[in-house]
């Protein structure tokens, strides 16, 4: 499968969780909520904080998009993940840090091979200055 393959799967079920294939619009989200686990600043983060941020994660993936693009545009998105934290299962935690794992391998590789490619003019050509 290649790297652009996987972002279409389609959903996948993450303990009792259907996630959506993760998208520019999950990047969004996931810098409006400060998410840094998820934008590469997360090295340093509380057992507290990682487990927020991997619950937080799980809410944008699986809640129904209407509600999370209307929670982010309102500024409610937080009372939201709040009452969504009671519909993680403990168990799920490990289940939602490998898929994490694996968008962020897949992410790393999909913005690697979109880097622009461009060449430099050789100066040496005629008419080039």
């Amino acid at each position: 499968m290649s790297t652009d393959d996987a972002f279409f799967d389609g959903p996948v079920d993450v303990g009792n969780l259907k996630l959506r294939p993760f998208s520019i619009g999950s990047m969004t989200a996931c810098r409006k909520l400060g998410l840094s686990l998820f934008l590469g600043h997360g090295d340093a983060l509380t057992t507290e904080e990682m487990q927020r941020q991997v619950v937080a994660f799980a809410w944008v993936q699986s809640a129904p998009l209407a509600t999370v693009q209307r929670a982010l545009r309102e500024g409610t998105a937080d009372e939201y993940i709040a009452r969504f934290e009671f519909e993680v299962m403990p168990s799920d935690l490990k289940a939602l840090e490998r898929e994490i794992n694996r968008i962020s391998q897949l992410t790393e590789a999909a913005v690697i091979d979109t880097v622009s490619r461009e060449t430099t003019p050789d100066p040496a050509e005629p008419g080039e200055f």
